[in-house]
């Protein structure tokens, strides 16, 4: 069994332990700052463990997949699950969620309705796991979205204000900007709590080290702290390691690790089955560790890491159920999960199961012991989500299978069908408001960032991104995303020009006229001053329908 190491990082240890004693006026901020796999994680949990002076400490704990493109209040909703779970806590010494809100008698901010279903056995967890939803959607379910995280807001500002606390928030790089400014307000409100933000440098976030260092700077004592890779020396002097083999190890895989903690705890704990080898590093680790499993334990851990964001319990066994039990034991799930965890691939809650760690997923894609079963695993949850798309589903569960399908598509390399699911995703945003079209078109486009093999596709992304843009009437993102000049396909010109005619037309017949000769698009000119006037009016669907004429009349076309 591989197990976590913790490696006495003395400096920093002594660091948080004397900073979390000093005496200050107003509450306290660290942004402890590393790329993934550093260890900030296991010296978080070793610092708050031992807090000094302070009650009970809170992980809010968020993975990077989850956070990225949140909804607004995200992390608010989060930090108010953390504080109401440890609120069970015997040392805990405040009210849990709902017990608050009813001392409070908050009956006027929410309404009646939605109290009675937040305080329902399941209202509450249902509330704050609710990541992805409508603003129809939630309403028609518990009300008014705003005024429920203005009474998360006043709950974490009463567990807070009332007592000294160590809250460490993950993935503060992803934070959204309803949650900073609302954890700006709260901070603001009192001086006792000691915040640390875990930010993951090297990946794409929204809000800098800077943006955050000075957005928070006015409300409490503030400073970055980066932490470096790990002492080869203190690695061994910690593990007290003697054994020339294992010291061997080290000194020949520590810099194929870049003193990544999970990458040398899986190395270190792994070594007595491994045959010593000057090449030994973490990929080795893990190839050697899943080759070992059978073919239940191989099926199952690609469904996990298929669904980047998690897969719930339902879920997992309704897909083994339907479209994989030829290819293991349906009775034998739960005891090769139990041992996926025993090994730390995965992590199990109570709602759902993960991969353990983010750098397990680029590691896990590269591995030919799963490659003889990943495509045929991929290619039968491709055939599950269609079928579920047949049934009675809302367009926003529909939408969320797409990304599924766009995931698994990406990495069978089959174009021909992500581009059939983008037009049917077409047709289901065009219902849609354009502030939940954007956030569906962001969500579309990171799952494409995330799992792209290469930029073969990129230009059909771009296309599709641009048509929908185009439909909705929402111009500025077209012109601000792409550059004319970089632009191949002729339709997608059209659609920019378009877009261009309405905010800034001379500039549109600017390039017109440039580019008359090449792209014989001169002719173009007083329709899309046509269109521009159409859209001044505000008429969106006359401009669509006209530009949509054109395009497909034999006659425009011919003048191409």
């Amino acid at each position: 069994m591989v197990a976590r190491v913790f490696i006495n990082r003395k400096i920093e240890k002594k660091f948080f332990q004397e900073d979390i004693t000093l005496a200050r006026s107003k509450s306290r901020i660290v942004i402890i700052s590393s790329p993934s796999g550093l260890g900030k994680s296991s010296l978080i949990d070793e610092v708050v463990k031992n807090g000094i002076n302070y009650d009970l400490d809170h992980r809010v704990k968020i993975k990077q997949s989850e956070s990225e493109e949140c909804d607004f209040g995200f992390f608010i909703k989060r930090i108010v699950k953390t504080l109401d779970i440890n609120a069970l806590h015997s040392q805990a010494d405040y009210l849990r969620f709902h017990e608050f809100s009813l001392k409070k008698n908050l009956l006027e901010i929410i309404g009646e309705i939605a109290i009675k279903k937040i305080f329902s056995s399941t209202g509450i967890d249902n509330y704050l796991d609710h990541v992805k939803s409508t603003e129809d959607n939630i309403q028609e379910w518990l009300g008014n979205e705003f005024n429920l995280l203005l009474l998360g807001k006043e709950y974490i500002k009463y567990v807070l204000k009332e007592r000294k606390l160590i809250l460490a928030i993950e993935n503060i790089q992803n934070i959204d900007n309803y949650s900073a400014q609302a954890l700006k307000d709260i901070i603001q409100s009192t001086n006792n709590v000691y915040l640390i933000f875990e930010y993951t440098t090297g990946i794409r976030y929204n809000l800098s080290v800077s943006e955050l260092y000075v957005f928070f700077q006015e409300a409490a004592e503030i400073s970055e702290y980066t932490l470096s890779k790990l002492d080869k020396t203190e690695i061994i002097k910690t593990l007290d390691a003697k054994d020339d083999i294992i010291i061997g190890i080290l000194n020949k895989s520590y810099d194929a690790s870049d003193g990544n903690l999970f990458k040398l705890s899986l190395l270190l704990n792994d070594t007595n089955c491994l045959k010593p080898h000057k090449d030994l590093a973490y990929s080795e680790t893990i190839k050697n560790l899943v080759n070992n499993f059978n073919n239940s334990l191989k099926v199952i851990l690609i469904i996990i890491e298929s669904h980047r964001g998690g897969i719930s319990y339902n879920r997992l066994h309704e897909i083994i159920a339907t479209h994989l039990s030829d290819l293991l034991n349906c009775r034998e799930t739960d005891a090769s999960l139990r041992l996926l965890a025993d090994n730390y691939i995965i992590e199990c809650t109570s709602t759902d199961i993960k991969i353990a760690h983010d750098s397990l997923f680029k590691e896990l894609n590269k591995l030919d012991g799963l490659k003889k079963i990943y495509i045929v695993v991929l290619r039968r949850m491709c055939a599950f989500y269609i079928e579920k798309n047949q049934e009675k589903l809302s367009i926003e569960e529909r939408i969320n299978n797409y990304l599924y399908l766009i995931s698994f598509y990406l990495k069978l390399n089959s174009y021909l069908d992500i581009i059939k699911i983008l037009e049917q995703i077409n047709d289901d945003l065009a219902c849609f408001p354009i502030d939940t079209v954007i956030n569906y078109i962001n969500l579309i486009r990171a799952t494409y960032d995330i799992n792209r093999q290469d930029d073969e596709f990129d230009k059909e992304i771009i296309k599709w991104s641009v048509y929908i843009y185009f439909r909705c009437g929402y111009y500025k993102k077209i012109i601000n995303e792409i550059s004319f000049s970089t632009i191949e396909d002729i339709q997608v010109k059209l659609c920019y020009l378009a877009a261009l005619s309405s905010e800034s037309p001379l500039e549109a017949m600017n390039i017109i006229t440039r580019n008359k000769e090449k792209d014989s698009i001169y002719n173009l000119g007083l329709k899309l001053v046509k269109l521009r006037t159409l859209r001044s009016l505000r008429n969106v669907h006359d401009c669509y329908n006209l530009w949509m004429e054109y395009y497909e009349n034999k006659v425009f076309k011919d003048s191409l």
